[in-house]
C-alpha cells in the first residue's frame, strides 16, 4: 500500500495529493464456451493472463490485471482491454510485451 502525508501548511493544503492505488486496469475474457476454439478461453486466454501477471510483476508496475467474463467477441479472441481504451483481439505471448508497455504509460499519466 502507498500512503502520502501531506504537511499541515498552507502550501500542504493547495496540493492535491497523488491518487493512491494503481492506475492502469487490464482486463483478459476467460469466458469458457463449448466447441473448438469457440471462445478466449480455449484459445488460451488462462495461460495469456498468468503470463500477463508475471511480466507486469517483473516489471514491478502498480497495476490489476483481472478476468473478465466476455468481451463480446469470442469468434476473434482471446481479447484483453485496457480500461477506458480498445478492446484488443486474437493476443498472443507475442503481444504481452506491447500490451505491458502500454499500462506502463497508462501508469505515467
Amino acid at each position: 500500500m502507498k500512503c502520502w502525508a501531506v504537511a499541515p501548511t498552507f502550501v500542504g493544503m493547495l496540493t492535491t495529493p497523488k491518487k493512491s492505488g494503481p492506475a492502469a486496469t487490464l482486463y483478459v475474457c476467460t469466458n469458457f464456451r463449448s466447441g473448438v476454439h469457440s471462445s478466449c478461453a480455449a484459445r488460451g486466454s488462462k495461460s495469456l493472463l498468468a503470463e500477463l501477471k508475471a511480466e507486469a510483476l517483473t516489471r514491478d508496475l502498480d497495476v490489476i490485471i483481472d478476468t473478465v467474463v466476455c468481451l463480446g467477441h469470442c469468434e476473434i479472441g482471446p481479447n484483453v482491454r485496457i480500461a477506458g481504451g480498445e478492446i484488443l483481439h486474437g493476443v498472443t505471448s507475442k503481444d504481452i510485451g506491447a500490451i505491458i508497455d502500454r499500462l506502463h504509460s497508462v501508469n505515467a499519466q
